[in-house]
Order: C-alpha cells, then structure tokens, then sequence
C-alpha cells in the first residue's frame, strides 16, 4: 500500500511538471533529455532594469516625469502627458513595468513622491 502511495504521489509531480508547459512536456516525453536541462531555465536568476517615476506638486501646478537608463524617449513623452500619477503607474504597469516602493519629499510650495520601478528583461 505504501508503495502505491508513493509512485501515485511521484506520478503527480511528474504530471504537474509536465503540464506547466509544452516546453515541459516536451522535455519529460523526450527519452534522451535529462531532468537538470529541464529545470536549468527556471533556475536562471532574473535580470531587471529599474525607473523612477516623479511626480510633483508644486505651487498648485502637478508635473510627472520618468527617469531611467533604459526608459526610451518615447515613454518619456507620454508620460509627461499624463496628468496623475496613478494613470501614470496604470501606463507604466502596462508597459511590464513593477512598483517597488514609493517615497514622499515635502518642500516649501509643495511635495514630490518618488516611485521607483522594475521591469524583468529576458537575456
């Protein structure tokens, strides 16, 4: 009984493993493919690229703009013609981009709120 247990419980795994994609499936039904070429390409760490996002008011007028070694011109511009922040986030979200923290700066005339983001590059 215990043994049946057991290969019922390994053939789940397998058929779990198998059934994520059809990249696994092809791998587990492939005779001469090995279980570590299988899992190798989940394991790679991922690779991401930041951005901050600024969003300032100041004196009653509200400015947005994005900064960021890989952000093109192009984002850059479309963000300055929104006008909050949270349609802002809601375009950059679109775009593949994820909020990680968000921080307030207040000054005299106004405050900033600095959002800094990620985005997971495929190597």
């Amino acid at each position: 009984m215990m043994k049946r247990i057991s290969l019922l419980a390994a053939a789940l795994f397998v058929l779990n493993l198998s059934a994520k994609s059809t990249y696994d499936q092809r791998v587990f039904f492939g005779d001469q493919i090995s279980w570590q070429k299988m899992l190798a390409p989940k394991m790679l760490p991922s690779k991401f690229v930041y951005a901050e996002l600024v969003y300032q008011r100041k004196f009653g007028s509200d400015m947005l703009w994005v900064n960021g070694d890989n952000v093109s011109d192009e984002l850059k511009s479309s963000i300055q013609k929104i006008k909050t922040s949270t349609e802002a986030l809601d375009f950059l979200g679109n775009e593949g981009w994820e909020l990680l923290t968000a921080v307030t700066r207040n000054f005299d005339g106004g405050f900033e709120i600095y959002f800094y983001l990620k985005k997971e590059i495929i190597p």
